[in-house]
């Protein structure tokens, strides 16, 4: 609805959604489709920091691609400096079904988290 009819249709009912009492991907998810970039920073910096979010979710998962060209994803790198070695030494392949195993990575790396 955001790509096709603008922020300003659904933004009231983004504000409405309550995550209090969900995992701090779910606060993430929240400002990222609110385009509130400098919120989305400060968490992804908690978890990154942490350990609870790895780098390659938000490169690949189409939720981050605003988020990756905004100035505040621009400085969350820089901050983070080591991020440009970890992106590029992931492999890439030709087949599709490949390069979605870092987001099946992804999810298994937040399960085990939220067991732990």
């Amino acid at each position: 609805m955001i790509e096709t009819e603008g922020l300003g249709s659904v933004s009231k009912d983004i504000e409405k959604f309550d995550v209090s009492a969900l995992d701090k991907i779910f606060y993430i998810a929240k400002y990222v489709l609110l385009q509130d970039f400098e919120k989305v920073s400060g968490i992804i910096d908690d978890l990154y920091t942490k350990k609870e979010i790895p780098i390659y979710a938000l490169e690949e998962w189409p939720l981050f691609m605003h988020y990756k060209l905004s100035p505040e994803y621009c400085a969350f790198k820089k901050r983070h400096a080591e991020l440009g070695a970890v992106v590029m030494s992931e492999p890439k392949t030709e087949n599709l079904m490949e390069n979605n195993k870092a987001t099946q990575n992804v999810r298994a790396e937040l399960q085990e988290s939220e067991n732990a």
